[in-house]
């Protein structure tokens, strides 16, 4: 099946069909803990967004090759593969999504970063009729990250190893 993905900055349904499908993956639970997935802290069960999370944090923490490596290359970024994984990734993304919002024809919309730099610094911290004084000082991107899905205090900490 043919799908169409929408810019989400011009397509409030897209953004409402994206964000309504991450709350949902945030709140599914399918078993996993932290404890399961060796997060250090209090044992907080694992919602299927986390989970993506969880993934992508040990794809750049796998150094690739494992040693001898200046570069960094770990097996998420900084290599050959990096088009790949992050396909695979966001299509088992699209695929829950699709799952959660009970629409086969949802496709992941896009960000076309080139409006960004099109508007006024005032503009650019706004996303269509959201109001600015949701924004908490974060720059756009997580400006939508925040209002689609509010992380779990474990998740920074998980980040910042």
């Amino acid at each position: 099946m043919s799908i169409t993905r929408a810019n989400i900055l011009k397509n409030a349904t897209a953004l409402a069909d994206y964000c309504d499908g991450v709350k949902k993956l945030k709140n599914e639970f399918t078993g996993p803990t932290t404890k399961d997935l060796g997060i250090s802290g209090a044992v907080e069960n694992v919602s299927t967004y986390d989970l993506f999370v969880v993934w992508h944090v040990n794809g750049m923490m796998t150094m690739t090759p494992a040693q001898n490596n200046p570069e960094g290359r770990n097996a998420a970024h900084r290599g050959p593969v990096f088009p790949a994984w992050h396909r695979f990734m966001l299509r088992q993304l699209e695929l829950n999504l699709q799952r959660v919002l009970e629409k086969s024809n949802f496709a992941l919309p896009y960000w076309d970063w080139a409006m960004d730099g099109e508007g006024s610094p005032d503009d650019q911290l706004k996303i269509g009729a959201l109001d600015k004084r949701r924004h908490w000082g974060f720059r756009r991107s997580h400006y939508l990250r925040s209002i689609c899905v509010r992380p779990k205090r474990w998740l920074f900490v998980l980040r910042a190893h």
